[in-house]
């Protein structure tokens, strides 16, 4: 009898048949899982992608940058609460990262009822380049770039399509002190990153075309000479078609001042903050005048003079033109800690 029952196997297959089914069916379902998770992650990751690269174009407002990171996530089906954002690099770079709990089907049966599934994303705001990469540029190739007087802190890259003339002391240039031509330094308390004669030709860019479109769509074009006084800077384009004359302090607005002719600048406390502003002469000269003037922005002036009279001067930006000259001592420059805003052809873009 024992011996029939160990030789008896009705009902194996179906035994063996039901084992390897739920075996199936867990595969199959694990399969579901971890494609819905898959997927998941896809949808987090295509959110924060957006709400990185809309946010950066605001910096370095990282106020407003939250605010629009979060209006694409939200549109995109992500919840603000899930994020997490920071900014670094000066503020020129976003990083929004999303995570979540995603319910389970299958998996809940061994107890994982959810499971986090996150992605995040970093942008990166990109000026315009060339030129303004600079903290202090001139772009002719027949007259030298001097740098005369004391107290002279540049913070980022000097270069001159010609020759580097550097006459004084306590001149600190932290980047590359860059000349197509030759470059010859005398004085004391003189401190460059790498002196770098012999360097490759830079192209100045013609932006003015693209502003005065904008300024004419913005209602922003004047005739004749214009005089600014206060705070009368918008973050729309203006383009003058005459001189223009800035008085006062205090301009809070980012946005492009485009003249045909001469700019010049008379006050303190220009665009302060994350306001940037850009004063550019598409024809003629640029000048400073005055002492304890901060200027937040540009000053570009392609075809002319950047001349820079009195002391106790601070531009938080770069100053490109043709020709630039410095008359005073205690300026400074920092391109390093101040991205370009403020002009067409900033972008952003994915880079982790």
């Amino acid at each position: 009898m024992l011996r029939y029952l160990l030789k008896n196997q009705n009902g194996s297959v179906i035994v063996l048949a039901t084992f390897a089914f739920v075996v199936l069916m867990g595969m199959v379902g694990l399969a579901l899982d971890m494609g819905n998770l898959y997927l998941q992650r896809i949808k987090i990751q295509n959110a924060v992608d957006a709400a990185a690269l809309c946010g950066a174009q605001d910096l370095p407002n990282t106020a407003s940058a939250t605010t629009d990171a979060n209006t694409y996530l939200t549109s995109n089906g992500e919840q603000p609460a899930n994020a997490t954002m920071s900014f670094a690099n000066a503020n020129t770079e976003m990083i929004v990262s999303v995570t979540r709990n995603v319910q389970t089907m299958f998996l809940s049966v061994l107890g994982f009822k959810s499971y986090p599934v996150g992605a995040s994303a970093t942008a990166l705001l990109n000026g315009v380049g060339g030129p303004f990469n600079d903290a202090i540029f001139s772009g002719s190739t027949s007259i030298s770039l001097p740098l005369n007087g004391s107290g002279f802190n540049i913070k980022g890259t000097v270069h001159t399509n010609n020759n580097l003339i550097v006459n004084g002391s306590s001149i600190i240039v932290t980047g590359a002190a860059q000349a197509v031509g030759t470059i010859t330094t005398n004085g004391s308390g003189l401190s460059f990153g790498s002196l770098v004669p012999n360097s490759s030709f830079i192209a100045m860019p013609n932006l003015s075309a693209t502003i005065a479109a904008a300024a004419a769509t913005a209602g922003q074009v004047y005739v004749g000479n214009k005089t600014i006084n206060g705070s009368a800077i918008t973050a729309n384009p203006m383009y003058v078609e005459g001189n223009v004359t800035v008085n006062g302090s205090g301009f809070t607005a980012t946005g492009v001042v485009l003249s045909d002719g001469n700019v010049t600048i008379n006050g303190s406390g220009i665009a302060a903050g994350n306001a940037q502003v850009c004063f550019y002469s598409e024809n003629g000269n640029i000048t400073i005048n005055g002492s304890g003037i901060a200027l937040n922005g540009v000053l570009y002036a392609p075809n002319g003079q950047i001349i820079i009279n009195g002391s106790s001067i601070t531009v938080d930006g770069s100053v490109v033109g043709n020709q630039v000259v410095i008359n005073g001592s205690s300026f400074a420059v920092d391109r390093t800690d101040y991205p370009i805003t403020s002009l067409t052809g900033t972008h952003t873009s994915l880079i982790q």
